[in-house]
């Protein structure tokens, strides 16, 4: 079976292609400003190439023809665009066509070392500069602790927590994964909308991802959920970087955001590790933001093409996300009264947002017009959550509860609002100008709405998603709420010191080991859907056998992975043909493959105890629910079925020769049956 080192290996090539797709070729290709630094590139190419990505996808999804080569010449013709757009010559897109690396190659092997002396000599001299930037890079961060070396190590720390799950376990942690890498499948078959009409952003990116570098979907969707994850905490320390212009603010937000896991404060750490539509949006989120209070303080229109693009890709993705981006937009807007009052300006904001908005729906629009239908659970479960007409009687009463408030994480936030807003009038008052704008200011004010939201249904306000939604940017604004107020405090002391370090490293120091005394640093757990075993058994199938040669009979998790590679035969299903004391079996029933996989549990999931005899002899109780639910999600349910088929396996093997045992570990025994498929053997006769 593959262990953890497998695992490793997979995450590392995962991370370094997406990053190098994603990021690092629009980086390279994109034009920036001389006040452009790395973070900038990193989250402008990153909005670049995912609203590319997506728009291409869609685009041959629906005309039926996305494969690899269509997609890899619709990206080449977007760049060629792109580079007559903007005045580049010519010969600058042969050279990103490969042209240069080819040229650069036979002058290489034309010196005197010859091609692989001279290869040599170039990678020496990579190396020397690479040692001297290290060198560098070490120097400042012992310098520059803040921004250097406790923000390295609180990063790593971050994501160690945030992969610590999708490498050591095989199987997804959260239930959503599991519908993600479906529907990943289905696109990549052309397939889209096939359950229904739902933001495929999320899934036009890893899928395109999984396209281009011929991956298997399962081990995009296991690995980039945890980068995404990391890349929503570093859009948190980029978004205070750039507006707090305080390094030791941007340390505290990450520090509370990316590793403070505590039940009173639900960061959702764990929804982090997992890939989850929702949180890919939240990448771009507060980027957003940025861009877009850039674009009021200097009427740029390439922020506010930026901050467009960052509204279509959360429509595109997870429209949750696009309520919450609205309503930062909407503050900043009136954070800047004289913007509002200029006709032109504000006519031409609203009429791109409007434009870029109609971009993000556009792809459902289509799909209602093809006949297509919403996706039933998802309208469902907005439609479950959602109150408008709440008990308005008693909302004076029911406010009073916000001064009562006995978690200390929320009551953090309101006192934290209350200091900032004092602050913002005290500056106004003295009438000093803004050293960071209006950053505190609009990051309080969301932070106070998301905290209403998040109580609305004891406050007799209107509900507009789950509390389990909305605290998920409660904690993201908190985070940065508590460390603009600690800014804040800091910026009022005048001590300094003779060394490098003043009193606000102190204080920033303080804060954090008082919270890591208190709150002790633990990594989360995730949900448990399917052992390891079974997972990696999968793997390994896959990398041995024929493809589309063999049939795995399993749970439902295991359709999912097996979609594209080979067959999947319902474990429900199949153990319901099985012969019994009272009824007889199905004797016409065959699985026409080579190789069928039995997947057996022996001790079932969610159980502690070993199957036992008297599991196999109890009826299986009938559904007419969802069968995923009643019969796998539910232990007795599940035991039952794991029994008869377990003993049904146990039994065929000693009277036929053509099974074999393919695997037997802890939790799971894994039987393997060989045959003709022109001639399949009737399992049940």
């Amino acid at each position: 079976m593959l262990g953890v080192g497998y695992s490793l290996l997979m995450a590392v090539k995962v991370i370094i292609l997406f990053t190098f797709i994603y990021i690092f070729i629009p980086a390279q290709i994109s034009n920036f400003k001389n006040e452009d630094k790395l973070l900038d590139k990193v989250f402008i190419g990153l909005i670049y190439s995912n609203i590319i990505t997506i728009s291409i996808v869609h685009c041959l999804a629906f005309l039926k023809l996305y494969e690899f080569l269509s997609l890899l010449l619709c990206y080449l013709i977007v760049y060629i665009i792109y580079s007559w757009q903007k005045g580049r010559n010519p010969d600058l897109i042969a050279d990103a066509l490969g042209m240069k690396l080819v040229l650069n190659l036979l002058d290489i092997s034309e010196g005197r070392s010859g091609l692989r002396g001279e290869l040599f000599d170039q990678l020496k001299n990579w190396l020397n500069q690479f040692w001297k930037s290290a060198v560098q890079i070490l120097r400042y961060s012992i310098l520059n602790p803040i921004a250097g070396l406790f923000t390295v190590i609180i990063l790593v720390a971050a994501a160690v927590i945030r992969f610590n799950h999708s490498i050591i376990h095989a199987y997804y942690g959260a239930a959503d994964p599991y519908v993600h890498l479906i529907w990943i499948k289905y696109l990549g078959l052309n397939q889209i909308y096939r359950d229904g009409i739902y933001p495929y952003g999320y899934h036009a990116v890893l899928s395109a991802f999984s396209k281009l570098f011929f991956l298997d979907p399962y081990f995009v969707v296991r690995f980039v959920g945890p980068l995404a994850g990391f890349f929503l905490l570093l859009s948190v320390y980029y978004f205070a970087l750039r507006n707090f212009k305080s390094p030791h603010a941007a340390l505290i937000a990450i520090f509370i955001y990316g590793i403070i896991v505590d039940d009173r404060f639900p960061s959702h750490i764990l929804r982090q590790s997992n890939a989850l539509s929702q949180e890919y949006a939240t990448i771009f989120l507060l980027p957003g933001i940025h861009f877009f209070n850039l674009y009021m303080k200097n009427a740029s229109k390439r922020y506010l093409k930026l901050s467009a693009a960052c509204l279509a890709l959360t429509l595109l993705i997870h429209p949750y996300v696009t309520v919450f981006l609205l309503l930062g937009y909407s503050i900043i807007f009136l954070c800047y009264p004289k913007n509002i009052l200029n006709t032109k300006f504000f006519f031409r904001s609203v009429f791109v947002m409007l434009l870029s908005s109609l971009a993000g729906i556009l792809p459902i629009i289509i799909g209602v017009i093809t006949g297509k239908k919403f996706h039933d659970s998802s309208i469902n479960y907005i439609e479950r959550n959602v109150q408008i007409i709440q008990d308005k009687t008693n909302f004076a009463t029911n406010s009073i509860k916000i001064f009562s408030e006995n978690n200390p994480y929320l009551l953090a936030i309101l006192i934290c609002f209350t200091i900032i807003l004092l602050y913002e009038l005290l500056l106004v008052v003295r009438k000093i100008n803004r050293r960071v704008d209006r950053a505190y200011l609009f990051c309080a004010l969301i932070s106070l709405i998301s905290y209403l939201q998040y109580r609305a249904a004891e406050l007799g306000l209107p509900v507009i998603m789950n509390p389990y939604r909305t605290e998920v940017f409660l904690t993201l604004f908190a985070a940065l709420t508590y460390a603009g107020t600690l800014d804040i405090i800091n910026s009022m002391t005048k001590i300094k010191t003779n060394t490098p370090y003043d009193i606000k490293l102190a204080v920033t120091l303080a804060t954090m080991i008082t919270m890591l005394i208190f709150i002790p640093l633990k990594i989360p757990e995730g949900n448990c859907y399917e052992y390891d075993e079974a997972v990696q058994a999968y793997l390994e199938i896959k990398s041995i056998y024929p493809i589309f040669n063999w049939t795995i009979v399993a749970p439902v998790e295991q359709y999912q992975q097996t979609l594209g590679q080979g067959w999947h035969y319902d474990l429900i299903e199949f153990v319901k043909k099985i012969p019994t004391a009272d009824k007889e079996g199905d004797k016409s029933f065959s699985i026409p493959t080579d190789y069928i996989f039995i997947f057996t549990e022996k001790i079932p999931l969610g159980s502690n105890k070993t199957i036992e005899m008297v599991d196999r002899k109890t009826k299986i109780p009938e559904t007419k629910g969802p069968e995923t639910e009643f019969y796998y999600r539910d232990v007795v349910n599940r035991t039952i079925i794991e029994a008869r088929a377990y003993y049904w396996a146990e039994e065929y093997m000693k009277k036929n020769n053509n099974m074999k045992v393919f695997f037997d570990g802890q939790y799971m025994k894994i039987f393997l049956i060989k045959q003709d498929l022109r001639n399949p053997v009737l399992l049940f006769s």
